[in-house]
């Protein structure tokens, strides 16, 4: 294929949409088709002289490498056959690797059902990098395809977006849509695992199938805190069993509100981001589910081959991947996270973030809930200042939203409740406080 290309250096561009650098079985191979691409990327033609300037510079240069692909070339015509060999081969090794992994992994004594998840999402995966190639569209016929979908009405309806739950927020942000990954930052106690809760039932009370996958709380928890919100009794009150028969009638009530909602919830030990695909995967084939939410970020375990890296790089690895998984599988992900102790007492920062900077670059929307500090007078224990540090498709800015702990649910405030707390707030952002 490398000879071919050198005689007919006008096929790389489609032999680049079948085989990626890595591709390559030997070394020297690979960097020779990196050099090509790397030539052909600032405009200039696959000249012999120039790609042994181009690896000399890397030390890289080894005549005998272009010997050996000039000698084996029948013709410059196969160039694009010999590719789709290269590919195949390919696939064949990253699916022996794979194998051979769950194999070990198998035999040292892993848990089955981790296993048979991982090879259901190592089988997607692998398809969807082949099957994910495609070639470049017209901007005209891309936009003829939004412009079609946007005059049905019921094709408008399907498109998978989640609202937030809340009109202020609604009004002011806009849907979260398919592919996009939301992170909702906060440190202990603010609300996020409520907030990310609420917004899913939210979207299930609309007949838009969803799933929570809780790394860090009981599906029990998570059932009694909607229970008690619903009922509309205090969850500490459950927690202690201090309940009468009145208490209990609402609670079967809202037990049975609860059930007729298409609200799936997912609470392992322990999940890779594997898991969570293959999880992903089914729940969106069996039920519809339209809309995911990760508590926590940080709590998804990391894959055997990541373990010798850093801690930052792990983060990064699994944030992309997330981001990766709500563009594959076409819907909205909302990702809960922590923020580190310096975002106590002062306005939360991007580079609060716990753990990885990767996190911001990633993310389509960031936000997070605070408690709303203004120089030393916090705001009441009844509100949360939601900040939106970034927002790729909109404007960025503070929401002023209410918060019932006891009942651990977000709502609307009435505007008088807010009002002098945020004329402070807007006081302090125009003097520079929170820049």
């Amino acid at each position: 294929m490398l000879g071919s290309l050198i005689l007919q250096g006008d096929l790389l561009g489609t032999v680049a949409q079948l085989v990626r650098t890595d591709d390559f079985y030997e070394p020297q191979f690979a960097m020779l088709f990196s050099a090509m691409l790397a030539l052909r990327s600032v405009g200039k033609p696959l000249d012999l002289q120039l790609l042994a300037d181009y690896l000399r510079a890397f030390d890289s240069w080894k005549s005998e490498t272009v010997t050996v692909c000039l000698d084996k070339v029948a013709t410059a015509a196969h160039a694009i056959y010999y590719a789709e060999i290269v590919a195949r081969l390919a696939l064949a090794r990253n699916l022996i690797r794979e194998c051979t992994l769950l194999v070990t992994d198998a035999f040292d004594g892993d848990e089955p059902e981790s296993l048979v998840r991982r090879m259901q999402s190592s089988a997607a995966a692998l398809a969807s990098t082949r099957q994910g190639a495609t070639a470049p569209r017209l901007l005209g016929d891309i936009a003829d395809e939004l412009a079609t979908s946007l005059e049905s009405p019921s094709q408008v309806e399907r498109t998978n977006r989640a609202a937030w739950g809340l009109w202020s927020v609604d009004e002011r942000l806009g849907p979260l849509m398919a592919g996009e990954v939301a992170v909702v930052a906060a440190r202990p106690g603010m609300g996020k695992t409520a907030w990310g809760f609420q917004m899913l039932r939210h979207s299930a009370e609309q007949e838009r199938p969803a799933l929570f996958v809780s790394l860090e709380m009981e599906g029990s928890e998570l059932a009694g805190r909607d229970v008690a919100r619903l009922a509309d009794i205090d969850s500490r009150r459950i927690r202690r069993g201090e309940i009468n028969e009145e208490d209990r009638r609402a609670i079967r009530n809202a037990q049975q509100t609860i059930g007729s909602l298409p609200l799936y919830v997912w609470a392992p030990a322990i999940a890779t981001l594997a898991e969570i695909r293959s999880v992903l995967r089914n729940a969106i084939d069996k039920h519809g589910v339209t809309l995911a939410c990760i508590d926590y970020l940080s709590l998804v375990e990391i894959e055997s081959s990541q373990r010798k890296e850093m801690r930052h790089q792990q983060v990064a690895a699994i944030s992309r991947g997330l981001k990766r998984l709500a563009k594959e599988l076409k819907i909205p992900i909302v990702v809960l996270q922590q923020l580190n102790r310096e975002a106590d007492n002062a306005e939360p920062k991007l580079s609060n973030l716990r753990e990885s900077g990767a996190v911001e670059q990633d993310a389509d929307i960031v936000m997070f809930l605070h408690h709303g500090l203004v120089g030393k007078t916090p705001m009441p224990p009844n509100q949360r200042m939601l900040l939106v540090p970034k927002f790729r498709a909109g404007p960025m800015g503070n929401i002023t939203v209410s918060w019932d702990g006891r009942r651990t649910r977000f709502s609307d405030p009435q505007a008088a409740d807010c009002a002098s707390y945020d004329k402070r707030f807007d006081e302090f952002n125009a003097a520079g406080e929170f820049q």
